[in-house]
């Protein structure tokens, strides 16, 4: 079994960087290539509008329940990348706290005119500390539980935007007609012969 107090030196060491990575998981589940998912569907068929579900009850239920309106949309397989970022962030606001806590009851204990241990006794191994120290770091780990705390909120928001940009999505053809031709036109420019470059492209949004 793992054990959890040796890992969280490690944790603080490398919060940036975790922080960065579960980032970038969230935007890439929010920014997932739309066409691809557009091109997978068949050619010749298309949903009927009383199937696709409602974007104002898909981002409620997303809101409500992070994963709900992925599993509405068929996106079943967002729903643990979802929990993982949830649960990743949480535990490292968490663990930041009760840092924070200690700290804090260090540095007010170390002031000789506090005697009546308002946050609690010192831990052992910051006993002894200079009071400045321990006081930066009971800032420092305040500033990085208020991160983790607005990254939770925001990994909960990105779901929800999530769950109603590909309900949205869901009624518009953007597969079987989407094109991209470029084409090359001789001209005649004050008696100059000239090739122009002419691009097209057509992304009809139309309603199946």
């Amino acid at each position: 079994m793992m054990n959890l107090s040796a890992f969280c030196p490690y944790l603080i060491r490398y919060h940036h960087k975790l922080i960065l990575l579960i980032s970038f998981l969230i935007v890439t589940i929010t920014l997932h290539p739309v066409i691809v998912q557009a091109q997978d569907l068949p050619t010749d068929t298309y949903q009927r509008r009383d199937t696709i579900p409602e974007p104002s009850t898909v981002w409620k239920k997303s809101a409500f329940l992070p994963g709900w309106g992925q599993s509405i949309n068929g996106q079943h397989w967002k729903i643990p990348i979802i929990y993982a970022s949830l649960a990743g962030l949480s535990y490292y606001s968490i663990t930041q706290h009760n840092e924070y806590n200690d700290y804090r009851a260090a540095y007010y204990n170390s002031i000789s005119n506090n005697s009546d241990q308002k946050f609690g006794p010192t831990r052992s191994d910051l006993e002894n500390l200079p009071p400045e120290l321990l006081r930066y770091n009971r800032n420092t780990l305040r500033n990085r539980r208020d991160l983790g705390i607005l990254m939770v909120v925001a990994a909960w928001g990105l779901n929800v935007v999530d769950a109603y940009v590909f309900a949205q999505l869901k009624d518009f053809d953007t597969g079987p007609d989407l094109s991209f031709s470029p084409s090359f036109n001789h001209q005649m420019i004050s008696g100059n012969a000239g090739y122009t470059l002419d691009i097209k492209i057509k992304f009809p949004l139309k309603r199946k």
